[in-house]
């Protein structure tokens, strides 16, 4: 399961994303390229762990679940969601709640 490790430190690694389940002419997928601009600082609360991810990308229009490869992800599940364009880019924001680790706890 991917986690804040995964991506914390890693601002301006770029990522390929494909739509989940998406498959073009001759079963081709299109891909998208993400710069990960932003890992929020995780939030401790109650057992769970948050943090939100921001991204920019020139392409990606529709929210909805996209496999993300690069920067040691391989075709990881994430829910992305635009919120906000301008400058040829697309800011789209991914939003994780999980259970917290032992060490996250304290």
């Amino acid at each position: 399961m991917i986690g804040h490790g995964s991506f914390a430190g890693r601002e301006g690694t770029r990522y390929t994303a494909v739509a989940a389940g998406s498959t073009g002419a001759a079963g081709s997928t299109e891909s998208a390229e993400l710069e990960l601009t932003e890992c929020s600082e995780p939030l401790v609360s109650g057992g769970y762990v948050s943090f939100t991810l921001s991204f920019i990308s020139a392409r990606i229009t529709t929210q909805g679940t996209y496999l993300l490869t690069g920067g040691g992800l391989d075709g990881e599940p994430v829910f992305l969601v635009p919120v906000a364009s301008g400058d040829g880019h697309i800011q789209l924001q991914a939003v994780f709640t999980q259970p917290a680790t032992p060490s996250e706890e304290h």
